[in-house]
């Protein structure tokens, strides 16, 4: 287990363990930006030297438990390890802002739902839990009916309203799938597009997109090739023969996953086929853009609108090099939970109604369905780089400025506790 909480005491009295907790976060934000290797090593040493320091009934009943369920491994690693970064810049900087002491723990799944269980119920096990984070839908599945029953707060990056449906204390804090396929058939129709040909793999998202571009664009477009693969196929061959043999179609939806984006479009145009290529937000990964070797060129895909420059610019002193995909959302999440604890709100009602918090991601508002609204933009291959495609969607200028701009690297040097 990856354990090192990161507090600031209010309202409690002095104690060497809180003292020893915070002269540890000092070492480890002012190692965060200039060594990433390093910060590794530190945050393992935490778990062990804070186990010979047990933390205070009285502190330890007032903290607020995080358990992060995240692919630290395995295909979709880069977005997982981004969503680790974007929670603990944001547990640094209620730290330093001597806000309600907040526990994070992550734990790694490799992508896998099995393992998500598994890792969930390690975090319950040992620590406790006020509330969880996942990363994506299969995981996120497998979890929502166990945190409901604890009672545990669930915020999973992912858009599938079926890990919602029907409970209380689940949500979804990223662009929802049916949103995506709303501006697919809408730059669908900008760009002309008339015959699609598609390839989903049997994975709930795409699966949910599927049924999702049947309905709203059956009047638009027709589907002339549909086939579906397993979610770990790697060989699409045969099936992109097949595609080759049928008549010309304009564009190739590819609802594929991690570990298969990028060789479905190698094999592809290895094959001769030059159609465009129409993915999912999953598309933003440098390891797919490497393992295509130049044949996502010309992709597109809807997104969640990029973070504040100010954040953007914060998470890259903090993780330079690092993926910034999913680290706002990830960073929000934890803000937002702190906002409630600060109100005294409790957490579940406050996710549910908030109201233009000033996110990294900009203004965000609870739709009332326990999702969100986030501005969108379609995003392009080019050049062998994720590009923006146009700039009508969103302005930075125009959005307010992310709460906590406080930056990660130095904690206040004061020994005192509390305010």
């Amino acid at each position: 287990m990856m354990s090192c909480p990161l507090l600031t005491s209010r309202n409690y009295p002095p104690s060497t363990a809180v003292h020893f907790r915070i002269q540890l976060s000092r070492v480890f934000t002012q190692t965060l930006a200039p060594n990433y290797e390093k910060l590794m090593r530190i945050r393992h040493s935490c778990v062990l030297l804070l186990s010979l320091f047990p933390v205070s009934n009285a502190v330890a009943e007032n903290l607020y438990r995080i358990g992060a369920v995240l692919p630290l491994t395995g295909d979709s690693a880069l977005g997982g390890q981004a969503c680790r970064n974007g929670l603990e810049l944001a547990v640094h900087d209620l730290t330093k802002a001597g806000a309600s002491p907040i526990a994070l723990e992550v734990e790694d799944n490799a992508g896998s739902a099995p393992q998500t269980v598994t890792a969930y119920q390690k975090l319950h096990a040992t620590s406790g839990l006020d509330a969880v984070v996942v990363w994506e839908d299969a995981a996120a599945l497998a979890l929502a009916p166990m945190t409901e029953r604890q009672g545990q707060v669930l915020v999973a990056t992912s858009g599938d309203r079926a890990i919602v449906a029907g409970r209380k204390h689940a949500f979804l804090y990223w662009l929802g799938l049916d949103t995506e396929v709303e501006r697919i058939v809408a730059e669908s129709k900008r760009r002309g597009y008339k015959r699609l040909a598609r390839v989903i793999t049997q994975h709930p998202g795409p699966v949910f997109m599927r049924a999702e571009l049947d309905r709203l664009g059956s009047s638009q477009f027709t589907i002339a090739f549909d086939e579906e693969v397993p979610a770990d196929a790697r060989d699409f061959r045969p099936i992109l023969l097949k595609l080759k043999q049928r008549e010309q179609v304009d564009a190739i939806v590819s609802f594929v996953w991690f570990g298969q984006i990028g060789l479905f479009a190698k094999q592809a145009r290895a094959l001769g086929i030059t159609a465009p290529i129409i993915g999912t937000d999953a598309f933003e990964d440098e390891n797919e853009l490497k393992s295509a070797d130049g044949a996502l060129e010309g992709a597109w895909f809807p997104q969640i609108a990029d973070p504040l420059p100010e954040f953007k610019q914060k998470y890259e002193a903090a993780f330079p090099g690092a993926s910034i995909y999913s680290a706002g959302n990830c960073h929000d999440i934890v803000m937002l939970i702190a906002e409630a604890l600060t109100r005294g709100e409790n957490v579940s009602d406050f996710l549910n109604t908030v109201k233009d918090f000033p996110g990294a991601l900009g203004p965000v508002s609870a739709s009332g369905d326990h999702r969100f609204v986030f501005p969108s933009i379609i995003r392009e291959v080019r050049s062998g780089k994720f590009v923006t495609a146009g700039q009508d969607e969103i302005v930075a200028s125009e959005r307010p400025a992310v709460a906590a701009t406080v930056d990660i690297r130095a904690l206040p040097q004061s020994g005192g506790e509390g305010r």
